[in-house]
């Protein structure tokens, strides 16, 4: 039986998941995964923004300044202006309600909650649809 080796710096965990670590100014981090093409990517991902400069420390990050990270390099000059602008406006409506939260710490129900009170204030079904697609590609592209 012969076993695919798996690329420097990832290894299978017996429980099945895959994991990847790194050292970034002396101290290690670990990044775990379903399946190898996931932790290749979060680990391709992490050292991207570690080789350009946008790379935030994942404990200490909050949701706003992710926000102007994932603007910046994800949206702008990758998608159309308005989109981008409809991207801002969605924004302002999680800003206030967790903004200033740790990115690790926010869970599924604070952004119900700003779904909830967006709904609680008339605004339209499409709106919050829109509202929560954009939340989702902020927190899909977090490590």
């Amino acid at each position: 039986m012969t076993e695919k080796r798996l690329p420097k710096g990832i290894s299978i965990r017996k429980d099945g998941r895959y994991q990847a670590r790194y050292t970034l100014n002396g101290k290690r981090y670990t990044i775990y995964g379903n399946t190898l093409k996931e932790v290749e990517k979060k680990l391709r991902d992490a050292k991207y923004e570690i080789d350009h400069g946008i790379y935030a420390k994942p404990d200490r990050i909050t949701v706003d300044a992710w926000y102007k990270i994932w603007l910046k390099e994800y949206r702008e000059n990758v998608v159309r202006e308005t989109t981008v602008i409809g991207n801002k406006k969605c924004y302002l409506h999680v800003k206030p309600e967790i903004g200033q939260m740790k990115l690790q710490a926010v869970r599924p129900e604070h952004i119900q909650r700003v779904l909830n009170k967006m709904k609680s204030e008339g605004y339209s079904g499409s709106y919050i649809e829109n509202t929560r697609q954009t939340m989702n590609m902020i927190f899909i592209r977090r490590l």
